[in-house]
């Protein structure tokens, strides 16, 4: 599945990269593929296909 422009939500923006590194390591986990970006002044952002949007975000948010 290729996740496109046009087919991603964001589900992560920010300046941590411990949180970068964790929500990366949550989504592979979890098998959900995702993309990311840098910005010029260090802004990190990840991407998910949109079907797998909501999932990523529980499991991002989770407490535990």
């Amino acid at each position: 599945m290729m996740i496109a422009f046009w087919n991603r939500r964001e589900v992560y923006v920010g300046f941590d990269g411990n949180d970068f590194d964790r929500i990366r390591i949550v989504l592979a986990a979890n098998r959900i593929k995702y993309i990311y970006s840098f910005s010029p002044n260090r802004l990190y952002y990840i991407y998910v296909h949109k079907k797998d949007a909501d999932n990523a975000l529980l499991l991002i948010n989770k407490k535990g």
